[in-house]
């Protein structure tokens, strides 16, 4: 397909964010990838450490007054913007000032807050919401990072038969990291309450950062090991399940590979 139309899904994103292969893969992909001539949206969540006015946010008004709906609760979603002049590319941050207000995505010792199983689900379903206010119909979703992990859930059951979403792909990176501990067992509630088939809701008894991950793998059309590093068991599960993986060589061929990659899952 020429010029897809791509959308990334970041948890980090250099210089937003501290600086880190994630962050800095999530800043320089996409940017490879619109210099290619691909149609792009990326987008991250809002954390309280982001200075707006440093970073020049701003929020997007054609986009205001949306809401995502957790069990039966309604939480307001907030879009911001902000311009990387130097790669002329812009990042939509999703933000809501319950959920995002903290420094990052886990607490000092290393562990998910105890509402990290609503900032999954609204993450996922915001960037979706978002995209379809926006008109804008994504050929391949790219999610990047554990934070991202229910995105390939979402768009292949909740949103299954949306025009914008039932023909899309998805392809997930996986990356050198983890988190201690589990996310909170309410995301079972959560995900029952979005009418997710108990059998994809079976899938999150277990909520450590190992799987997460292989959810996200059994749902996803196209895996990429985005750095040294990863944890062997998800790549061997990617193998088990025979989904389509792409190694990581080295990084001087890592967006050219990756880019042939998009190709060969656009093609299926």
């Amino acid at each position: 397909m020429k010029n897809p139309k791509i959308l990334y899904a970041n948890q980090e994103m250099f210089p937003y964010t501290k600086e880190s292969s994630l962050a800095m893969t999530a800043r320089k992909f996409p940017q490879f990838v619109l210099e290619n001539q691909s149609d792009i949206r990326v987008f991250m969540p809002k954390y309280g450490t982001i200075n707006e006015r440093r970073n020049q946010l701003h929020e997007v008004i054609r986009l205001s007054g949306m809401n995502i709906v957790i069990n039966d609760v309604d939480h307001p979603l907030i879009v911001k913007v902000a311009s990387l002049p130097s790669a002329k590319m812009q990042v939509y941050f999703v933000d809501n000032e319950d959920f995002f207000s903290k420094k990052g995505l886990l607490d000092r010792t290393g562990k998910p807050y105890d509402d990290t199983a609503v900032k999954l689900v609204f993450f996922a379903r915001g960037i979706v919401e978002t995209t379809m206010k926006l008109n804008w119909k994504p050929d391949i979703v790219h999610a990047k990072g554990w934070f991202s992990s229910l995105l390939p859930l979402y768009i292949r059951r909740y949103y299954k038969n949306h025009p914008m979403y039932k023909d899309v792909k998805v392809v997930i990176s996986l990356h050198n990291e983890t988190f201690k501990g589990k996310i909170n067992k309410k995301l079972l509630n959560k995900l029952k309450f979005d009418k997710i088939p108990q059998k994809d809701v079976d899938r999150y008894e277990e909520t450590e950062y190992l799987d997460l991950m292989k959810a996200a793998i059994d749902l996803a059309d196209g895996v990429i090991v985005a750095e040294k590093g990863v944890d062997p068991e998800l790549i061997a599960h990617a193998k088990k399940t025979r989904t389509p993986l792409l190694p990581f060589k080295s990084e001087e061929t890592f967006f050219a590979d990756s880019t042939k990659f998009y190709n060969k899952i656009l093609s299926k």
